[in-house]
């Protein structure tokens, strides 16, 4: 994970699809645009996210090999 400053961050990650008994690897990295409203005000819902962190866009691109 890179923060990129902003409120962007980018994640890297292995998406895994399974057909049956085939899968396949495939190496991405999601662009995500964030803001981060506090603390939740009920108690299971800070439980789940203490920091108020909302995703409000992102994107998801294979990566490419350099």
């Amino acid at each position: 994970m890179s923060f990129l400053g902003g409120n962007v961050a980018q994640v890297y990650f292995t998406k895994e699809s399974v057909t049956g008994s085939n899968s396949t690897k495939t190496d991405a990295v999601a662009t995500i645009k964030y803001k981060v409203d506090g603390t939740p005000s009920k108690e299971v819902d800070r439980f789940k996210n203490p920091l108020g962190y909302q995703v409000e866009s992102y994107r998801a691109d294979v990566e490419v090999p350099q």
